[in-house]
Formats: structure tokens, C-alpha cells, sequence
């Protein structure tokens, strides 16, 4: 499940706010 939330959430938004 988080792995599907990560994947999702850097797929809408660029690697460095997922650096976040």
C-alpha cells in the first residue's frame, strides 16, 4: 500500500518535492 502511495505521489508531483 505505501509502495503504491509513493509510486502514485512522485507520478503527480517531481522526485524533488518527494525528497520532501
Amino acid at each position: 500500500m505505501l509502495l503504491g502511495s509513493a509510486t502514485l505521489h512522485r507520478h503527480v508531483a517531481p522526485p524533488e518535492n518527494h525528497m520532501h
